[in-house]
């Protein structure tokens, strides 16, 4: 009875621990919805990116990989890989003739003539870490101090007068040191981010060859089948390169780093090795930081859910399972911590305890892990963040918390952290889908705007992001071109006098915008509202104008300032049970701004090219993504803006007066600086045209103040 007893108590008591981690965003579809988010965020880094920087970001550690739990204030990193520079394996001198078919097999797209190659030396007395050697790109000689080369600012001479490649010169590259910038090891950490506690920026290389130093994890022999055949042969992928934060500190020393493989294996956990890794976190964070810090790192604990991954029987992880899986894992820690060796997963010789444990610290240690392990239920209930989710629960009730959105009810905490990712993304996407074009869109040519709209077209088309998801906000980028170039084609019809082709380039454009009211709530309807404003179709413009300002539950993206729109409880659960996909979250919810570049000044409206001209004059004064270099509106503003100028036309005075009032609140309510100027501008356009002329004179003398 006693053993009955006390199996039921175990039973309840794994519940109770399966059901506070995933209140605590360990459960599956709160990964998932985590990995998902951050890997369109990644994708919509690289398309802001397209051809305008060398410089690749990647998305690592913790985030993307879905493992941060709800409060943790986990850092958001990110890794900026400088793709001009070629890295490759060591090679020995009498090897040098082969290396010119070395580096046409593994960089023949990549490699620039006039810029070094990096060849990667590899000692047994630093596992896991690297010089990298400067060769001539043609002759694949080592370069010294005395050959002219176009990174030599970026390289340390040793003592023999050969370059390497300088960590801490490259390191540079991620930026200097500011208020909200400091060093952080290896890392550039920036704090005050949007969702985020901080940001850790770190700059990397990348080599498409295996290092030597990891042979052995492609062949040593496995019991049991894991990593999965498909992550292995990433391998051919290669691995990066980043400045080392270790105890081999050096100006010429890069750690070799495997995070594009640890992602996919992380990626491939089942749910149970998910939880286990995070409650050691959990554990790590509460209890063992406190009483012995710097000790245990996430990354330690991370190499030993490897290890244990691939030395333990698939059928062991199991729900039911969750304390004795905890404790195989466990046990490997502190069998690594008495044996002062936590073995790298991909470089078993580089010993991550080096440096970190001295005889006190071990003992020390060894006896908190002991007392971890023995009284378990007990330790793990202490945590804060579990205890207070079990102080709010019946036992058993795990079946009712299966899905996030009834989680979400019971932990509002939880709703939040979506919410937070779910804008993240769509935040990117305002702030990021467009920029790659309007970096070749300044000047008033139409005919040039046309031609870059279909060559960034192609641009996208050959970055493709692959998931459903993913591909679905791709789709939106090219409807958000496809507003842009319709946009161009009616500023051309309204230039062009040959009715044929004016006639056609209309109903190009009109298609275009009609393709394009699929991306969000008002883009796509008001730049149509604008091709029938200078048609002179008020009526086709009032309904859209209607559309626009009868749905409900909009929250204005302005994409070059962002920040999370402030929702109620209510609403926020509304999206989540509704909206299946971000990109469907984006259709229904977001109201785009409305951008006019200075290829549109022809088909504007009036007080728009009054904002287009002063934008093009400020354009000298201004940097490649301020806002101030073209026109851009918030879609109630603008929406304001057509109504108070068709009234003005049809001379309806009362209410035209009263929409000027409304756009002259916006301008006292915003709290987006150059919101404010570009509507103060407008106002001042509005204010003059009803003959308000020493009111305008006074609005546009506060606009030129600011």
């Amino acid at each position: 009875m006693d053993d009955m007893g006390n199996s039921n108590d175990e039973r309840q008591k794994t519940f109770l621990l399966i059901t506070c981690l995933n209140l605590n965003g360990a459960s599956k579809d709160m990964i998932n919805y985590r990995i998902s988010c951050f890997k369109a965020m990644e994708g919509m880094y690289s398309i802001a990116n397209l051809e305008r920087s060398p410089m690749r970001g990647y998305f690592i550690g913790s985030q993307i990989e879905g493992t941060t739990l709800i409060g943790s204030e986990s850092d958001e990193d990110i890794m900026f890989v400088n793709e001009d520079i070629t890295v490759i394996c060591e090679t020995d001198r009498h090897e040098v003739d082969q290396l010119g078919e070395r580096l046409n097999r593994f960089h023949s797209t990549q490699i620039k003539s006039n810029i070094p190659i990096g060849v990667i030396l590899e000692s047994e007395e630093t596992p896991g870490y690297v010089k990298i050697r400067v060769v001539d790109a043609k002759t694949y000689n080592p370069l010294t101090e005395c050959d002219t080369n176009p990174i030599s600012h970026l390289c340390y001479t040793d003592s023999k007068g050969f370059l390497l490649l300088s960590t801490e010169k490259l390191k540079t590259r991620i930026g200097t040191a500011t208020s909200e910038r400091y060093r952080n090891g290896p890392a550039m950490t920036e704090t005050s981010t949007k969702e985020f506690h901080s940001s850790d920026l770190v700059y990397g290389l990348f080599t498409k060859a295996w290092p030597k130093s990891a042979d052995e994890w492609l062949s040593r022999k496995r019991r049991y089948p894991w990593p999965p055949t498909n992550i292995t042969k990433l391998v051919y992928d290669g691995c990066f390169l980043v400045p080392t934060g270790s105890s081999y500190e050096s100006e010429t020393i890069w750690r070799l780093s495997f995070v594009q493989i640890e992602k996919e294996m992380v990626w491939a956990w089942s749910a149970i090795q998910y939880k286990c890794f995070m409650l050691l976190k959990l554990i790590k964070r509460s209890i063992i930081q406190p009483a012995i810090p710097d000790v245990i790192s996430s990354y330690q604990l991370k190499t030993i859910m490897f290890w244990v991954s691939e030395e333990t029987d698939p059928m062991f992880w199991k729900t039911n399972n969750i304390r004795e899986c905890f404790t195989r894992c466990f046990e490997f820690l502190l069998e690594y911590v008495q044996k002062e060796n936590c073995p790298h997963y991909f470089v078993r010789t580089n010993n991550l305890f080096r440096g970190k444990l001295n005889r006190s610290l071990k003992e020390e240690l060894i006896c908190l892990l002991f007392r971890i392990l023995q009284n378990f239920w007990t330790e793990v209930f202490k945590i804060p963040s579990l205890r207070e989710v079990s102080e709010n629960l019946e036992e058993g009730e795990i079946e009712r918390y299966g899905d996030v959105l009834t989680a979400t009810m019971r932990h509002p905490e939880l709703l939040k952290e979506i919410m937070n990712l779910y804008f993240s993304v769509i935040i990117s996407f305002a702030t990021s889908a467009m920029k790659p074009a309007f970096k070749f869109l300044r000047k008033n040519d139409i005919d040039v705007a046309i031609k870059r709209h279909h060559e960034y077209r192609l641009l996208i088309a050959r970055f493709s992001l692959t998931d459903p998801e993913h591909l679905e906000l791709e789709q939106l980028i090219n409807r958000l071109i496809d507003i842009s170039l319709g946009s161009q084609l009616n500023s051309k019809a309204c230039k062009t006098e040959d009715n044929i082709e004016k006639t056609k380039l209309i109903h190009e454009a009109e298609m275009l915008f009609k393709r394009g009211i699929n991306l969000d709530t008002a883009s796509g309807r008001l730049k149509l509202a604008t091709l029938y404003f200078c048609q002179g179709k008020y009526r086709s413009v009032c309904n859209l104008i209607k559309e626009v300002s009868t749905t409900e539950g909009v929250f204005q993206l302005n994409g070059f300032e962002p920040q999370s729109p402030d929702i109620s409880f209510p609403y926020a659960l509304r999206i989540i049970s509704e909206q299946p996909s971000l990109a469907s979250t984006l259709r229904d919810h977001a109201a785009l701004e409305l951008v006019f570049l200075p290829s549109e000044i022809n088909s504007a409206p009036d007080p728009i090219k009054f904002e287009i001209n002063r934008a093009v004059l400020a354009e000298n004064e201004c940097s490649l993504d301020n806002p101030l270099s073209w026109a851009a509106f918030d879609a109630d503003f603008y929406t304001l803006l057509l109504k108070f100028l068709i009234l003005h036309e049809q001379n309806a005075y009362q209410e035209r007066n009263e929409t000027l009032s409304k756009l002259r609140e916006y301008v006292k309510k915003t709290n987006s600086f150059y919101r404010r100027i570009s509507a103060m501008n407008i106002v001042g356009y509005c204010l003059q045209l009803v003959g308000e002329v020493q009111w305008a004179l006074d609005v546009f003398l506060g606009s030129l103040v600011l």
